[in-house]
Order: structure tokens, then sequence, then C-alpha cells
């Protein structure tokens, strides 16, 4: 898709744009437009290719495990639209979110615990 950035593209809710993530974590947001084009970076960071979600409004993104950011379509502008209380994430670090196409709800994952349990089995054999 494009010849400067390795990652996983995913295309704008009006079909105009690719919006283009790294391959690893924590890398910046690029867009492209879809009939050719210089890509441009849009955000200076993002968890990455999970942490993100292309609705009507624009893109819904993470730059950090606790942070929800809307860049917004028409006018380019970053704001944050919601801190949450937990750490965003799954096993490994890994978890996803989307919001539905009228922007009106999102899931998501979170941790709840990010401990370990040492147990002693008494008597085990």
């Amino acid at each position: 898709m494009t010849k400067d950035r390795e990652g996983t593209a995913f295309e704008s809710a009006d079909g105009k744009y690719l919006y283009i993530t790294p391959s690893g974590n924590d890398g910046a947001l690029f867009r492209m437009p879809v009939a050719g084009g210089s890509e441009v970076e849009v955000a200076p960071k993002v968890l990455g290719w999970p942490f993100f979600s292309v609705t009507s409004k624009g893109l819904d993104f993470l730059p950090d495990p606790r942070t929800l950011q809307l860049l917004e379509a028409a006018t380019g502008k970053i704001e944050t639209v919601a801190n949450l209380e937990k750490y965003f994430g799954g096993f490994g670090d890994f978890g996803s979110f989307s919001i539905s196409p009228n922007d009106a709800y999102m899931v998501f994952s979170e941790w709840d615990y990010t401990g370990s349990d040492l147990m002693l089995v008494e008597n085990f054999r």
C-alpha cells in the first residue's frame, strides 16, 4: 500500500484515505489518499494497530493505555475524549476496542488484575 511504511492500513469512513499504523508499538499514525499520494503524519503516537478505530467522525485511538483521543476527520484536530480509570489492554499488553457505527458505544478490554498468586499445596503426593 505504501512504499515508506510497514504496518496495518484501514480506510476512512468516507473512503478517501488510508490510516497507517506502525507494525510495532508506539509509533506515529499516518494518513494517505486512497488514490495515491504522500503520507502525512496525523498523530505523533498510537499504541499499535489494535488500538484505534475508524468512525464517521474520524479516528479514535490510544496514544497510551489510559487515554482515548479522537482525530477529527474534518479538521485534523486531536482531542482527548476519555481518560480510562484502569489500564487498557489484555494479555501481553494486547487488547482491542471497537466503536459502533453511530459513534454512540464503545467496547474494550481492560486489565482489572495484573498480579499473580503463589500457592503452597501441602501433602501434594
